[in-house]
């Protein structure tokens, strides 16, 4: 079928097109001509309209002013929403024309969404044909945010470049379909904006040893990509990386990038009712790489590119579509790429050939609660029910990844170890703190200000040898402290919080010197101070060492029969008394054995056969 031609796609001009929907003047109106460096102004008055065409006497005064090499102009936005009536039309539903300026543009609805969405856009008088768009389907938040419970359903934002007209095509008929529409045109600017524009270059920031990152001021200077009631920003440990590709035009010219992100960002707050820009970072076909979601650079912020799975990810967008369009991903876009991917998995500390399990939060692929492994660096398709990032990039991830393990310069294992989570300062938030072996240093991030980069608590000067820390309130002051076992000789050396570090002395000293297992933190006594359980595995026998603030006493305090078979065991006030209990699950059999604590004793009993 020749699209555009056959009346299925008709190819109408400016005078025959419906006009339900007037454009929007304003008494004088101004817009950049494109590329041409003038300005034309459209007069309008009652019965009469005069144009007059100014050539912009700056621009001898711009070519000689010293701007960085394909560095482009701050953008600027302006969104508006404009309701459509979907019309039958040939066995399909059509929509009135919407004249306005715009730049990008996408349609929302309630409900159901159609099975096939078409939209064609006009420029200086001249119709586009008409282009299946994908459904947002897996482009959003988790189910369990804030962020999400605000989402609105919609297209991908398209980016269509300085436009003047759009219509879309349904398979069926949306109830309450609506188009919003962002202009990212100089025209949407007071014209000493403009102006100011051309003689003001924007600036960036590169960190030593990064790739080189736009700032996100440099596509929204103004900061007004933002919704006025936030949800709260999550914080997430990077596992692996998901690619997308914008499924917008690829003609874009490199002076448009600014306004095509904002146009994005736009997009996504205030029509789709997000936080922020959902990618983290974004990559235009000249090579170009961008900061996305903000302050999510060098730290885990999550985003909303991969529903399901934002929580474990960092999200990277290829601005463009690369499905069945005949455009494949740019050599420089490729490299940026790769470049990116190697500097954000050596701090991150990701294999780029490896692969992570994560457990789904819900996805039109995945169900919430399904176990999915996935490679470390994968496309949005692996995750979700979508086509996206396109055959044409899709079909190149075998080879991104080989190429940044070239690259990847990985954090030696030992570096950090044995991270952990606890309220450290006791302001009621939750911090996490690692251990670096190579030092004997205890870092510490504080969870109230989770950006901060972390700090030194303790310094050990050489290496302890400790294999296994576990954290508890040791002494009762609320401010949790973190217990070390030392394997060689079985002593347990506890960090105690002062709010600011960690003080560390010697509380334990277990014999004999191995054959140790499980090792759980509880408060076994009601007394207001966690305690330790060691369990035995020789003789599956539970020795507890019970706190009085600044030493360990450990005695016997259950034997278990058998001395084998038993997997995991876990802790909990199983009946309500205020001291903690333990669970001892018996394999074999499939059964939980609880170990109720009198405070001073175990007294175990079968409480659960799980036998079909």
């Amino acid at each position: 079928m020749t699209r555009g031609r056959d009346g299925w796609h008709p190819r109408r001009c400016a005078a025959g097109c419906r006009r339900e929907i007037p454009p929007e003047r304003q008494d004088l109106e101004y817009t950049a001509a494109r590329d041409s460096g003038r300005i034309e102004w459209a007069e309008e008055r009652p019965g009469i309209k005069r144009r007059i065409t100014l050539a912009l006497a700056i621009g001898l005064l711009v070519g000689l002013l010293p701007v960085p090499s394909g560095v482009s102009r701050p953008a600027w936005a302006r969104l508006s929403t404009h309701a459509l009536v979907m019309d039958a039309a040939g066995g399909s539903f059509e929509s009135q024309v919407v004249e306005m300026p715009f730049t990008l543009v996408g349609l929302t609805w309630t409900g159901r969404a159609p099975k096939h969405i078409w939209a064609r856009t006009r420029t200086d008088g001249v119709w586009s044909p008409w282009r299946e768009l994908e459904l947002d389907d897996g482009h959003a938040p988790d189910l369990d945010t804030a962020e999400f419970r605000r989402r609105r359903f919609a297209t991908p934002p398209v980016w269509a470049g300085a436009s003047d007209a759009v219509q879309f095509r349904t398979s069926e008929r949306p109830r309450q379909a609506a188009v919003t529409l962002v202009d990212t045109t100089d025209r949407s600017k007071p014209l000493f904006r403009r102006l100011a524009d051309l003689l003001t270059p924007p600036s960036s920031q590169a960190a030593p040893s990064q790739p080189f990152i736009h700032p996100r001021t440099d596509w929204d200077p103004t900061d007004s990509c933002r919704p006025s009631n936030p949800a709260p920003v999550g914080y997430v440990q990077v596992t692996m990386a998901f690619v997308h590709h914008s499924a917008g035009w690829n003609t874009y010219t490199q002076a448009q990038v600014p306004s095509y992100i904002l146009g994005i960002c736009s997009y996504h707050v205030n029509t789709r009712g997000w936080n922020d820009i959902g990618y983290n970072f974004v990559v235009d076909r000249f090579g170009g790489v961008w900061e996305g979601r903000k302050g999510g650079i060098d730290k885990g912020v999550q985003g909303a590119h991969t529903q399901g799975f934002n929580s474990y990810s960092t999200g990277v967008v290829l601005l463009g579509s690369f499905q069945n369009t005949g455009y494949l991903p740019s050599q420089a876009a490729q490299d940026s790429l790769v470049d990116l991917l190697a500097w954000k998995f050596s701090i991150h500390n990701i294999d780029p050939l490896g692969t992570t399990t994560v457990v789904s939060k819900g996805s039109l692929k995945y169900a919430q609660g399904t176990r999915v492994t996935l490679n470390d660096i994968s496309g949005h398709r692996d995750a979700q029910a979508t086509a996206c990032p396109g055959d044409d990039l899709y079909v190149l991830l075998p080879e991104i990844r080989q190429r940044v393990a070239a690259l990847w310069q990985p954090i030696p294992q030992d570096t950090y170890v044995h991270p952990l989570v606890g309220d450290f300062t006791g302001d009621g938030i939750e911090d996490g703190a690692a251990f670096r072996p190579a030092d004997g240093t205890w870092w510490v991030t504080d969870g109230a200000a989770p950006t901060s980069p972390p700090r030194i608590w303790a310094d050990y000067t050489t290496n302890t040898g400790w294999t296994r820390q576990v954290v508890g309130d040791f002494n009762g002051d609320g401010r949790d402290d973190i217990a070390n076992f030392h394997p060689s000789n079985s002593t347990w050396w506890v960090s105690l919080s002062t709010g600011t570090g960690f003080a560390t002395s010697l509380w334990s000293d277990l014999t004999p010197n191995s054959g140790w297992g499980d090792q759980l933190v509880g408060d076994f006594n009601g007394d207001g101070r966690d305690d330790i359980a060691n369990f035995w595995t020789p003789s599956a026998q539970w020795f507890v060492s019970l706190s009085n603030g600044s030493t360990f006493t450990t005695s016997l305090w259950s034997d278990l029969t058998p001395d084998s078979g038993w997997g995991d065991q876990l802790v909990g006030d199983f009946n309500g008394d205020g001291r903690d209990d333990i669970a001892n699950f018996w394999t074999s059999d499939v059964q939980w054995f609880v170990s109720l604590s009198n405070g001073s004793t175990f007294a175990t009993s079968l409480w659960s056969d799980l036998t079909l």
